[in-house]
C-alpha cells in the first residue's frame, strides 16, 4: 500500500432468518469488528476471493447472491467489493487460524464497536437491499469516537477507565487501514456517528 499501488478486498455480508448479520471480530492491532473477507490474491477475482475467506474465517461455505457494491476511502488505494451471500454448508464458528478472535450473529441495530470502514459504510447499503452501489472518496472513521463509547460489561468507556489508572488525557487515533497477519488484509471500515453495543450479538 506504501507503494500506492491498487489493492483489491472482497468481503461478505450475510442474514440468518432473523435478520441479523454474521461478522467476526479481529484478534490483531485494533479489534474491530467486520465482514468476514480479505484480500483478493495474485490470480483470484473477488468472487474467488470472498468463498475462501468466509470459509477460512468462518468455516462456512458461501453462495453469492449479489454484488451490493464497490467502496473506497479518499485516502487509500483499497477497493474493497462487498457481496450479499448465503450459507450452502457449515455452521460459522472461530477458526484456528488466530487471525478471528469472535463469529457472532448480531441484530443490524447493535452492532458492537470498534467497526471497519467497510461496515460503517456499506451495511446500510446491504440492509437496504442495494446491489451495484459504486461509493468512492470515502471518510475515514475517526477511532478515537469508537473507543469512546460505553462497552458491552457496563463498565464505561475505555478513556474513563484508563483514566481512572493514570491522569492523562489519551491521544484520539484515527482509525487506518493496516496489514494484517501473513496474506490477509485489514478491511476498510468505519463506525456510526452514534455508537452503540449491544449484548445480543450470539454465536449461535
Amino acid at each position: 500500500m506504501c507503494s500506492g499501488l491498487p489493492i483489491e478486498a472482497a468481503g461478505a455480508v450475510v442474514f440468518d432468518a432473523e435478520g441479523r448479520v454474521l461478522l467476526i471480530k479481529e484478534n490483531y492491532d485494533r479489534e474491530r469488528w467486520g465482514f468476514p473477507g480479505g484480500a483478493v490474491e495474485l490470480g483470484e477475482t473477488a468472487e474467488q476471493a470472498v468463498v475462501r475467506e468466509v470459509l477460512e474465517e468462518t468455516g462456512a461455505a458461501i453462495r453469492i447472491d449479489a454484488l451490493v457494491g464497490t467502496y473506497s476511502l479518499a485516502d487509500s488505494s483499497l477497493t474493497c467489493r462487498l457481496f450479499r451471500c448465503s450459507i450452502l454448508t457449515g455452521t460459522p464458528a472461530v477458526p484456528d487460524c488466530g487471525e478471528v478472535a469472535e463469529v457472532s450473529w448480531c441484530p443490524v441495530d447493535a452492532i458492537p464497536q470498534p467497526r471497519t470502514n467497510l461496515l460503517h459504510h456499506a451495511l446500510p447499503d446491504a440492509i437496504a437491499g442495494r446491489s451495484g452501489i459504486n461509493r468512492r472518496g470515502l471518510p475515514r472513521i475517526s477511532y478515537g469516537s469508537a473507543r469512546a463509547a460505553p462497552d458491552m460489561r457496563g463498565r464505561g468507556t475505555g478513556r474513563e477507565r484508563k483514566a481512572q489508572r493514570r491522569p492523562r488525557t489519551p491521544k484520539a487515533r484515527l482509525g487506518k487501514l493496516s496489514g494484517r497477519a501473513p496474506r490477509k488484509m485489514a478491511r476498510a471500515g468505519l463506525e456510526p456517528a452514534t455508537p452503540r453495543f449491544s449484548a445480543e450479538c450470539s454465536t449461535s
